[in-house]
């Protein structure tokens, strides 16, 4: 188990010392409060939007990758920003603004996705019409 080091404020030093004293197991009570803090902070819809964001992630790796464009990258990062509004307003407790965001940051995500591989179909088709019209020997212009 990996070791993690925790300060604690001087004035909370005697309660980690009664701890200590009456025996209880510190460490296990930290993953514990953390596990359940976690839980709390994970509702749905913030699950929903975090996968969003991670998803956003994953394509804008793809697509430069790919050679998408900056327009398809730029379409990418404001779904992204979108997204990451959404959650913001979740934690604030504006569940309707967020949910209007988070179908935004959808929409967006997925223009983005068409953008990108509208893009990468177009290069290919230039690439196979330029192979098509290669130079004869001879005829090359100078």
């Amino acid at each position: 188990m990996p070791a993690k080091s925790i300060y604690i404020k001087a004035e909370d030093e005697r309660f980690w010392d009664a701890a200590r004293q009456l025996g209880i197991n510190v460490p296990e009570l930290i993953s514990e409060a953390i596990r359940k803090a976690v839980n709390e902070e994970q509702t749905p819809q913030k699950r929903t939007i975090l996968e969003l964001i991670e998803d956003i992630d994953k394509d804008i790796d793809t697509a430069k990758a790919n050679g998408a464009n900056r327009a398809a990258i730029s379409e990418f990062k404001e779904a992204k920003a979108v997204a990451q509004t959404a959650l913001a307003l979740v934690r604030e407790g504006e569940l309707k603004a967020a949910t209007d965001r988070t179908v935004e940051a959808h929409t967006l995500h997925l223009h983005a996705k068409y953008t990108a591989a509208r893009f990468g179909a177009l290069v290919k088709r230039i690439k196979q019409m330029l192979s098509n019209v290669a130079p004869e020997q001879g005829n090359a212009p100078r």
